[in-house]
């Protein structure tokens, strides 16, 4: 039985987890699709799916350095930590992005928003207005960027339900 540490093992997957969201997100920009909202929404179920394959890797990778063993609050620590650090690199990423690299494309996202609020048509023209007055006041790249930050909450949700499944063995090896 080898002795790995889950942080050795969060921090691995977690470096992963970031630079595999970085990669998805740069194709997306590189294609122009980050403003395409039927793209942006595939995108995001498949970021979800790849968020939640990489954090099941990481705990099955832990449990077979282990020796087949894995509690359920070392499942979960593994799964929070890559999280956390996969967020870490998406809130460098996002602030170099919107800040530096392309400032207008959060205005471009925005329009994106009204266009799809308009065509929805669930929404007054006032309504919209108002909503995109609030977005735009709270669209800064800080912010844009701190919002990553709420991954790790994600990632908490998910790393239950993987690491509660897989040291059940549910998830066969």
């Amino acid at each position: 039985m080898n002795n790995v540490s889950p942080v050795q093992t969060g921090l691995r997957y977690g470096l992963i987890l970031g630079f595999a969201s970085i990669l998805i997100t740069l194709v997306l920009y590189v294609t122009g699709f980050l403003t395409n909202p039927s793209i942006v929404m595939i995108s995001g179920l498949l970021s979800l799916v790849v968020y939640v394959v990489i954090i099941v890797l990481a705990i099955r990778s832990h449990r077979e350095a282990q020796g087949g063993y894995i509690t359920l609050g070392k499942g979960l620590v593994i799964g929070l930590f890559s999280s956390f650090i996969a967020s870490l690199l998406m809130v460098v990423f996002t602030y170099v992005l919107y800040g530096i690299l392309d400032p207008d494309l959060m205005d471009a996202q925005l329009k994106m928003s009204e266009e799809m609020m308009e065509n929805f048509g669930f929404m007054s023209e006032e309504q919209i207005e108002t909503a995109m007055n609030d977005a735009r006041s709270k669209s800064t790249p800080l912010r844009n960027s701190l919002n990553q930050l709420g991954g790790v909450c994600c990632g908490g949700i998910v790393s239950l339900f993987c690491s509660f499944n897989i040291k059940e063995g549910t998830v066969r090896r």
